[in-house]
Parts: C-alpha cells; structure tokens; sequence
C-alpha cells in the first residue's frame, strides 16, 4: 500500500505532464511571475491528481505567498522564481529518496498451530490443529 502511495505522490509531481514542465508552459506564456502563478493555479484547478496531493499543495501555496510578496515589493520577481524552483527541486528529491527507501513487508499473521501426538500399543499418532 505505501508503495502504491508513493507512485502516486511522485506522479503527482514527476508524470508524463510534470510540474517542471507545467511551470515552464506558464513562464513561457507569462511574462511576468504573478501571471505565471495565475497560470499554474488554473493548472492544478484543473488538474485534481496534483491539487490533491500534499506536495502540490505546498508547491502552489508557496507559489501564491511568493506572488504576493512580489505585488507587495517585499520580493523581486527573480528572487521568487528562484525560491519557487527551489522548492520544486526540494519536494522532488524528497519523493526520489521516498521511492529508493526499502518497504518492510510484515508477513502475514501465521495461526498458531499445537500438535498433540499419542502412542497407543507402539504406534505413534500426531494431530497437528
């Protein structure tokens, strides 16, 4: 089961149509990096495998405090571009390191089994229940 969480998470933010390549479409069709935030919002709206997962979430949360705290001056447009991607880069390798630990399966839950053994007239009889 965890295993099929991870796939999950790391397609979330690393399948076919990946962030990295979500956020790129967006930078390319808005100049500016409020557009580009607008646009990956319509994305994830969109899009409910990566607005649902927790790592997503954080990405484009983070993505909408940077926003403001450039329309507010409190942040240039690069230094939220490169904060943004360092995230990315971050919650990334977190799922990649995710995926490489080893999954410790429990064996399944044995019954517990006695076995009653009698002689009677020098034959041995074993009951195992």
């Amino acid at each position: 089961m965890r295993l099929v969480v991870l796939a999950f998470s790391l397609a979330a933010l690393t399948g076919c149509a990946t962030v990295a390549n979500y956020q790129a479409e967006c930078e390319r069709s808005n100049p500016t990096f409020g557009g580009t935030v607008a646009c990956l919002e319509r994305t994830f709206a969109e899009n409910p495998r990566l607005g649902n997962d927790p790592r997503g979430k954080l990405y484009i949360l983070k993505a909408k405090q940077l926003s403001q705290q450039v329309d507010t001056g409190q942040k240039s447009e690069l230094d939220a571009r490169v904060e943004l991607q360092q995230l990315y880069v971050e919650l990334r390798n977190q799922e990649l390191n995710e995926m490489d630990d080893p999954i410790i399966i429990q064996p399944a839950a044995q019954p517990v089994l006695r076995t009653t053994c009698s002689t009677i007239g020098g034959v041995t009889s074993c009951t195992t229940r």
